[in-house]
């Protein structure tokens, strides 16, 4: 049933968008339902292994407590205190978090309806089960958003926000790059960018890491952290890392060599910036903690924001069309990287289409 609603708001974004492109009727009609859509696979999402990782969280928070974020742990009790059951729990933090995300979104771009068209394509199958990812990631969208804008006292606010969503996930953390590398022109970014990766590759030793995370989290948490660093699989996770921040580049050089799309303006330099700061990650994911690969999964979605703003400024259809069919193919790419191997697809991609408890419940 949900691969089926999958393809037909895909495909029912794309139409409307190209045969109705400036009519505000449709584009709430289409926001709606690609709403409801997210909402009913992630509110109600079940079986899928990340996704069973954060119901155990809940239903078992004794035990996960001494080695999860103070943050989530808050936000479980007092999911308790109320007397929540799972279910309802998740629901209620999903639809807190995909206000957030359509907020951004709508908030930013014009063409808000292609940006979640294009999240439907990809990531949404992944990251919406990273529970405690997307718990964060509200916070972080906030937070990008005072700091694209420049609103008022942005850099504490910026601040603020990155930490209150390191309390969810620890690795949002990581966001706090993005605050200097906003200050510099996109070539200082790009050589601090080259020498940070130069020195995480080269530190003969994580001890300042794993003391800061002990402090922060506690000393199984740090171990369970450092644990993951030389886990299975790496080598595919950092090519499909390489590979996602290696589309932002193509999509930029490409809008701006081929079709001449100005890239002059200041929110311009910070997209730039922001994009090469996750280089970063690729040491951070081989030599402390995967939880890192999943950093350019996350912002997508601001990237989506990006491409079709400036997508939007080339004339003539046809050759916008073509810039979102070359993005579609990388992004049907990253789609078939991250679910190749049979025992991951599985675990994951079947169960998550396949084991909804509110489609279980209406069917």
């Amino acid at each position: 049933m949900l691969y089926f609603l999958w393809v037909i708001t895909f495909f029912g974004t794309a139409f409307c968008m190209i045969q109705f492109p400036n009519s505000s009727k449709y584009k709430k009609i289409t926001l709606y339902m690609l709403f409801a859509f997210i909402f009913i696979l992630h509110g109600w999402s079940s079986g899928a292994y990340d996704v069973n990782i954060g119901i155990s969280r809940y239903v078992n928070f004794d035990f996960y407590q001494s080695f999860t974020e103070i943050g989530f742990n808050y936000l479980v009790l007092l999911g308790h205190y109320f007397g929540l059951d799972y279910r309802t729990f998740y629901v209620l933090v999903s639809l807190f978090e995909l206000l957030v995300i359509f907020w951004f979104v709508e908030k930013n771009c014009s063409k808000s309806p292609i940006v979640m068209g294009l999240f439907i394509l990809y990531p949404s199958v992944i990251l919406l089960q990273y529970v405690r990812n997307l718990v964060a990631l509200p916070f972080v969208l906030i937070g990008i958003d005072a700091l694209i804008n420049k609103t008022k006292k942005y850099i504490i606010k910026y601040t603020v926000l990155v930490l209150i969503a390191s309390t969810f996930h620890s690795s949002a953390l990581f966001f706090l790059f993005y605050l200097p590398a906003s200050f510099f022109q996109r070539r200082f970014v790009v050589i601090g960018s080259i020498g940070g990766v130069v020195i995480l590759e080269t530190a003969s030793s994580w001890r300042f890491l794993y003391n800061f995370v002990k402090q922060y989290v506690s000393s199984s948490k740090a171990d369970i952290l450092l644990r993951t660093a030389n886990a299975t699989g790496n080598f595919g996770r950092i090519f499909s890392l390489s590979f996602a921040i290696a589309i932002f580049y193509f999509m930029y050089y490409f809008l701006k060599l081929v079709f001449s799309v100005d890239m002059d303006e200041e929110k311009d330099r910070l997209f730039f910036n922001m994009n090469t700061v996750l280089f970063l990650c690729i040491p951070l994911t081989i030599k402390f903690a995967v939880g890192f690969s999943r950093i350019p999964v996350l912002i997508f979605i601001i990237n989506y924001v990006f491409y079709v703003n400036k997508i939007s400024d080339i004339r003539g259809q046809r050759k916008r069309l073509l810039c979102y069919c070359v993005l579609g193919i990388f992004l049907v790419g990253m789609l078939f990287m991250s679910f190749r191997n049979l025992e991951y697809r599985q675990l994951v991609l079947y169960p998550f289409f396949e084991q909804n408890e509110l489609i279980d419940w209406l069917f």
